[in-house]
């Protein structure tokens, strides 16, 4: 199982990024840091689609929520975004995106924050509306609870466009 790995090198946009993972795990089918410590296959194909349709993102203030490993953001960056905010609830998995990009893009418009999904507050610090927001496989079942907030947070941080990805 590739989650399992401690690392996998993917290439999107045609630079190969070297993707620290967290993946131990903790009996319901997530890790001991959420369900953010790899790279799950929804993540992959959303990159591909940015890395297909970069106008997309080109040019663009890109926010991804739930952003796990950083991997999709990175892929915005890659593509041509102008600022990138990758986010997610957890503090273990802001710090292992905001390693994956220092690792592999120290040099770009991406940064790692965190952001719990109705907080108002939160999101004007982050700078929102953004012109583009992302998300893979955040409509999963252990997030059903949650979905009153991610709607929240939708309504108030996406000016343009909704790009959301997940497996059945």
């Amino acid at each position: 199982n590739q989650l399992e790995l401690p690392e996998r090198l993917i290439t999107v946009c045609d630079q190969m990024l070297r993707i620290s993972q967290s993946w131990t795990k903790a009996g319901d089918e997530g890790t001991e840091i959420g369900f953010g410590g790899g790279v799950y296959d929804a993540a992959i194909v959303l990159a591909r689609f940015i890395e297909s349709v970069p106008d997309t993102v080109l040019g663009k203030r890109v926010l991804e929520l739930g952003t796990g490993t950083g991997f999709v953001g990175m892929a915005a960056a890659l593509a041509g975004a102008t600022d990138v905010v990758v986010t997610d609830g957890e503090p273990a998995v802001v710090e292992l995106a905001r390693e994956n990009i220092e690792a592999n893009m120290p040099d770009q418009a991406l940064r790692a924050a965190q952001l719990w999904w109705g907080d108002e507050a939160q999101e004007e610090q982050l700078g929102a509306p953004f012109d583009v927001v992302v998300a893979s496989d955040v409509v999963a079942a252990p997030y059903s609870e949650s979905f009153d907030l991610l709607m929240a947070t939708l309504q108030r941080c996406v000016r343009e466009e909704l790009i959301l990805c997940y497996k059945r």
